[in-house]
Parts: structure tokens; C-alpha cells; sequence
């Protein structure tokens, strides 16, 4: 299949699956590497097997299906689907998708156990599909409002660094430096915690 083809063919799969999720760019490149390996009928052929013969009326197809079609199949033994969402990436874009995941969560936690806030779900996906460095600062800010709110702690010593490795890009952590995030007293307000 041309680009072209693929592209139109994933809005078909939008069109009659309207809970199919928005792509990432990361997940575009997956299934236009995997759909570009086989043919236009072969790819037709699949999804139209898949829409008769499917038990759950609104379970979408993901790429997998395609994948068992694919001619060249060395290339699939670099795709890795999610822990967290189940979303199938490349090895290099999985690896920061978890950590965003582990981000998220590590947010999640720290929001209920120091100020009894739940994260709801929309949340959690409007922190999973921002751009790096929006998010980079929702985690900083966050991470502002948690270090009054937590005791001496290992923890608490491990997010001084990461703010001040944030607030100093490029410097390396010495052990005066350590000494002197060590002793930071930093305040802060808890409106608008997430």
C-alpha cells in the first residue's frame, strides 16, 4: 500500500469505529511500516474478514491483524506492545512511552496519598498525549507543590535533584551540589494540584 492508501484506510477504520484511538505519530510510522508491506486488496481482504467474523460489535482491529499478513515479518520483532495501554510502538518510542507512563502514575500516587486528589482518566490521557515539554513542566510544577508536603525522606531528596537538575540543564550532580540540595526549603501553594 502507498502512504496515500494507508492514511485514507486508517480514517476508514476511524469512520466505522469511532472509538478507535488517535494515532500518535509513533503509532502512524508503525502501521504505515506494517500496511506498506502488503497489498491494498490483501489489507481490504483482512479488515473486511475481520468486520464479519469479530464477536464484539465495537472492538476496532488493531495492527496486529495486519501484522499476520505482513511479507516481511523480521521487521515486527522490533514492535513491543504497552505494559500500561496495551498500544503496539517501536522499541526507541516504547521506551519513552513507559516512562511517561511511569510519570503519569508516579503523579497519580503522589497526588492521593499527599493531597487526597484522584486523577481521573481523561486526566491521565490529556497527560499522555502532551508534548514532551509541556509536560516536562506540568511534572516540574507538580514536583514543586510535593517537596513542602514531604519529610526528610530519600525520596524527597531524590526530587530536589530532579528539580535542580531541571532548573540547571547540563550540570552534573557533585557532592557539594548534593550538600546544598540537601539543605532547600522550598514552599509552595496546593490549589490546582493536577
Amino acid at each position: 500500500m502507498t502512504k496515500e492508501e494507508i492514511i485514507k484506510f486508517i480514517q476508514k477504520i476511524k469512520r466505522e469505529y469511532p472509538n478507535f484511538p488517535t494515532l500518535t505519530e509513533d503509532e502512524y510510522h508503525v502501521w504505515i511500516d506494517t500496511l506498506s508491506k502488503i497489498s491494498k486488496e490483501l489489507a481490504d481482504l483482512k479488515y473486511e474478514d475481520y468486520k464479519k467474523e469479530t464477536k464484539v460489535k465495537n472492538k476496532y482491529p488493531t495492527i496486529e491483524l495486519f501484522l499476520k499478513s505482513s511479507e516481511n515479518k523480521q521487521q515486527t520483532k522490533y514492535l513491543m506492545t504497552c505494559p500500561y495501554c496495551g498500544r503496539l510502538l517501536y522499541d526507541k518510542a516504547m521506551n519513552l512511552h513507559e516512562a511517561r507512563h511511569r510519570s503519569i502514575n508516579y503523579i497519580k500516587s503522589r497526588a492521593k496519598k499527599y493531597f487526597n486528589v484522584e486523577m481521573t482518566p481523561e486526566k491521565y490521557s490529556e497527560f499522555l498525549t502532551m508534548q514532551q515539554n509541556a509536560f516536562d513542566i506540568k511534572y516540574y510544577e507538580f514536583i514543586l507543590k510535593l517537596i513542602p508536603k514531604m519529610s526528610e525522606s530519600l525520596e524527597l531528596k531524590n526530587l530536589l535533584i530532579i528539580k535542580f537538575l531541571y532548573e540547571h540543564p547540563g550540570k552534573k550532580i557533585t557532592n557539594d551540589i548534593q550538600g546544598e540540595i540537601g539543605s532547600l526549603k522550598i514552599g509552595g501553594k496546593n490549589e490546582n494540584i493536577l
